[in-house]
């Protein structure tokens, strides 16, 4: 995703040439649903994929203690 799209663009990059979410945003989507999935009970499908659950939860945790922080500013 990265070798042919900017995965962060300005504000004015993003107004004018994006119609669809960045390639940081899907990540960072794909990340917060797998992590909800997760806590909700769901399995990984491929066990080999199990070694990255923690890391999951550990970058959604700081994200969210981000967002709380920045809201109590």
């Amino acid at each position: 995703l990265g070798a042919y799209r900017k995965l962060d663009p300005g504000p004015v990059e993003r107004f004018v040439f994006h119609d669809h979410p960045t390639g940081r945003d899907r990540v960072t989507m794909a990340m917060n649903f797998k992590a909800a999935e997760l806590a909700a009970g769901a399995t990984d499908i491929d066990p080999s994929m199990a070694p990255l659950v923690p890391e999951v939860e550990r970058y959604v945790a700081k994200r969210e203690a981000d967002r709380t922080a920045k809201a109590g500013e």
